[in-house]
């Protein structure tokens, strides 16, 4: 890759790119436009990559070569123009780089996962690190079962509704309970569970009942991390960006 070619910004705000060029990367902000124009201009231009804004994830994924966890996703977070147009989805492998880095001994643990969409399936990132089992409670049964269907191979999977009652019985056998977005139904976490929290919504209930976490605030800077790294295949420690991650979500 060129360390002088631009990175480009789908669908973020200037600021952004204000930010990432304090790291040296000429980053510009392209207006939005029909994705396949866009992406075939910066093609054109000879840009090095790009970073694709939450609200386009979804509709990029059909215009680029997606690898296995934008497949995964069903959604592009990151674009590489070197050689063939390649695209990747960071968020699973952030959740998975963020619970290694945390310290928590995940080999072994039963893990229980709620949410819903995006989220969800990232958060199954955790399965990698050794869970025996992974029960999943999304809205529905039927949905909890399609993301049990991204396990790896090896990983007993438990599908079940979050309002199904029998939700608390299987989050007893848990270690590690990771919400992936959403409320976390009532009765479900223990004193002794570990709470990976993604959304921070369960953190003052964790802290009334003296429940363990893991500390999520680096999952941000983690995927940008990762996004670069795709994007223009330069490496930047995460910590390093954490003070401008604040600007993604503008």
């Amino acid at each position: 890759m060129n360390p002088d070619a631009p990175l480009a910004l789908i669908g973020y705000s200037p600021d952004t790119a204000r930010a990432l060029r304090t790291f040296g990367l000429l980053s510009l902000a392209v207006p939005e436009g029909p994705p396949g124009d866009v992406v075939g201009a910066l093609k054109t231009l000879r840009f090095t990559g790009a970073l694709i804004a939450p609200h386009l994830e979804e509709v990029m994924l059909a215009h680029a070569q997606p690898d296995a966890a934008a497949r995964k996703a069903g959604r592009v977070d990151a674009l590489s123009f070197s050689g063939a147009l390649h695209a990747t989805h960071t968020l699973e492998e952030a959740v998975v780089r963020l619970v290694e880095d945390s310290g928590y001994a995940a080999r072994g643990a039963q893990v229980l996962i709620v949410g819903d969409g995006t989220w969800l399936r990232a958060a199954l990132g955790v399965a990698r690190l050794g869970a025996p089992s992974v029960t999943v409670a999304s809205s529905s049964r039927p949905e909890a079962e399609r993301v049990i269907a991204l396990l790896p191979g090896g990983v007993k999977g438990y599908a079940v509704a979050a309002a199904d009652g029998a939700l608390a019985a299987l989050a007893e056998r848990a270690d590690l309970v990771v919400v992936a977005n959403g409320p976390l139904p009532a009765g479900v976490l223990q004193p002794y569970h570990t709470l990976l929290d993604l959304s921070g919504g369960a953190l003052p209930l964790a802290s009334r009942q003296g429940v363990a976490t893991i500390d999520c605030t680096g999952l941000l800077a983690w995927r940008l991390s990762l996004q670069l790294e795709h994007a223009t295949g330069q490496r930047f420690k995460p910590e390093a960006l954490a003070e401008i991650t604040a600007t993604l979500s503008s």
